[in-house]
């Protein structure tokens, strides 16, 4: 019964988490060829990695806020640890991240399992720390970005989409969704074959092909294939 409680926390954002997600594989999907082929300008590449780690932080941002409702007391804690108690919405990208690592294994326990594996794992974790070492060294260092560490962001970005987090909550909103659908009652059941018999025969009366059964088309319609049948055929049938 908690688990379905907890559950409940996940319908308000997983519209936005599956929006981001979407968003950000199809950016990947259009700038990584064109990075790959050629040299882009500076401004187009500064452009690049900025939206690439925007897109990031807020999908960890969706992410984390869910994590520490989900977790209760160990969520409280992981974000009283991290960092001094700071709500999910005014973390930075690498308080999030610690938040997460703290949580990986609480949220295997709250959070349908996929293939057995864990929400993030070692080597989930370490993308994330890669990718906060990255964004800092791009937002607050100043680094210009050449065209090899804007692939290379492309590329964390590709990955980071398929972290077993992302799917573990989005494939508990949709057991979700199915789990609170209404169930359909006897008379609605009884009632779907007769309403398939008369949506058929409206679409054969509509219907300007020959029939089975030995009916032929109607004098006002002319059908769209003409039929050619051999007099053998016909002779034979009627022989029958």
């Amino acid at each position: 019964m908690a688990q379905h409680d907890n559950l409940l926390v996940l319908a308000a954002n997983m519209g936005d988490l599956r929006t981001l997600r979407e968003e950000l594989l199809l950016f990947v999907v259009r700038w990584q060829p064109e990075v790959g082929n050629s040299t882009a300008r500076p401004t187009l590449q500064y452009g690049i990695a900025q939206k690439c780690y925007t897109l990031i932080d807020r999908i960890l941002a969706v992410c984390t806020a869910e994590a520490v409702t989900l977790t209760g007391r160990s969520g409280e804690e992981a974000c009283r640890i991290c960092c001094d108690g700071k709500p999910p919405l005014r973390m930075t990208l690498g308080e999030r991240v610690q938040v997460l690592e703290k949580l990986d294994r609480e949220l295997a326990r709250v959070l349908p399992q996929i293939a057995g594996k864990r929400s993030l794992g070692k080597a989930g974790i370490g993308l994330l720390h890669s990718i906060s070492k990255s964004r800092n060294q791009f937002i607050h260092d100043g680094v210009d970005m050449d065209e090899h560490q804007v692939a290379e962001s492309l590329r964390q970005a590709a990955e980071f989409c398929k972290l077993n987090l992302l799917s573990m909550m989005l494939y508990s909103c949709t057991s979700l969704k199915k789990r609170r659908q209404p169930p359909r009652t006897l008379e609605a059941v009884t009632k779907l074959p007769m309403q398939s018999t008369r949506w058929n025969k409206a679409l054969q009366q509509r219907s300007n092909q020959p029939r089975s059964g030995g009916f032929v088309v109607s004098q006002r319609r002319e059908p769209l294939v003409r039929w050619e049948i051999a007099p053998s055929r016909v002779a034979a049938s009627l022989v029958s």
